[in-house]
């Protein structure tokens, strides 16, 4: 289940964002099930936006394979390629099921790597 975000930072000319969430299984940090990659809406002008959005993952027997979660925070843009907000990974072996609200910090790649 995908919340919310809080306080995004800026990424658009008019002092706001357009966010959307993209889920990445890992099998390890490098290596993507893109296949099973999902995807929020996009909320428009938004740096606090809530989604209460759930997806399901795993359909098909790599979810075994599941080690990490990547969540991805993007900006999107009609005219050109989305922004790039933050990332963070959440590692499933240490992940309880049971449906409490974590808080995580955005990852601001100084490296330019995006979340890769």
């Amino acid at each position: 289940m995908v919340h919310r975000a809080e306080n995004l930072r800026v990424a658009d000319f008019n002092g706001s964002s357009d966010p959307y969430i993209i889920l990445h299984p890992l099998s390890n940090k490098k290596n993507r099930f893109d296949n099973e990659m999902r995807k929020t809406t996009t909320k428009m002008k938004d740096l606090n936006p809530v989604y209460e959005e759930r997806f399901v993952l795993g359909n098909h027997t790599s979810a075994e394979e599941y080690k990490f979660l990547r969540v991805e925070v993007r900006d999107f843009n009609y005219l050109r390629s989305s922004d790039y907000l933050g990332y963070f990974d959440i590692d499933l072996e240490d992940c309880s099921l049971d449906s409490k609200c974590i808080t995580f910090e955005l990852i601001d790649d100084p490296d330019g790597n995006e979340g890769n």
